[in-house]
């Protein structure tokens, strides 16, 4: 099993199926808190991440121009100076979409204060999102297992025209 590539990730998934159950149940445990979160304090979070846009376009557009001013070679200091200005136009963008349609975000705010309300008082919900990944993995491997019989169908030969033969390469033929 570990002599080809293919054995060796499956040996891998299998040594470390602890891990990745850990990492699910983790995932679940950090939704549940961002949603307590989001119902507790949805106006804080809205505005951080406002404040976190502005410093991104100011300190990205800040440090291209500075870029830009220290470079000698001028292709990379007139892309410096083009990266600098599409910080600047976007985050003045960002600032006039803000400015025009802020009675929207106010509300928009309220929607995602009611939604995390309702998605932390019936947390049942989750396991509906839960079940649906499960049901489209399930379906996956069905398609991959169905797609391995077609294949399967024709003459299998392993590749020998290959610069290096590992016999791990297939070449199929399809016949009626």
């Amino acid at each position: 099993m570990g002599e080809g590539k293919s054995g060796k990730v499956i040996e891998d998934l299998s040594n470390s199926w602890l891990d990745i159950v850990i990492c699910l149940i983790l995932a679940m445990v950090y939704a549940l808190g961002y949603m307590q979160i989001m119902s507790t304090y949805p106006t804080a979070i809205a505005y951080t991440a406002i404040i976190f846009m502005q410093l991104i376009y100011v300190v990205g557009g800040g440090f291209c121009f500075f870029k830009g001013f220290q470079e000698t070679d001028p292709d990379v200091r007139n892309g410096m100076f083009i990266g600098g200005a599409t910080f600047v136009v976007v985050g003045l963008f960002f600032d006039l979409m803000l400015w025009c349609y802020w009675s929207s975000f106010k509300e928009a705010i309220a929607i995602v204060d009611a939604t995390a309300d309702f998605f932390v008082a019936t947390k049942r919900i989750i396991f509906v999102s839960i079940g649906s990944f499960f049901m489209q993995f399930v379906f996956t491997l069905g398609c991959i297992m169905v797609l391995l019989c077609i294949c399967s169908a024709g003459d299998i030969k392993p590749l020998t025209y290959t610069a290096d033969i590992t016999l791990q390469g297939k070449d199929f033929t399809f016949d009626k």
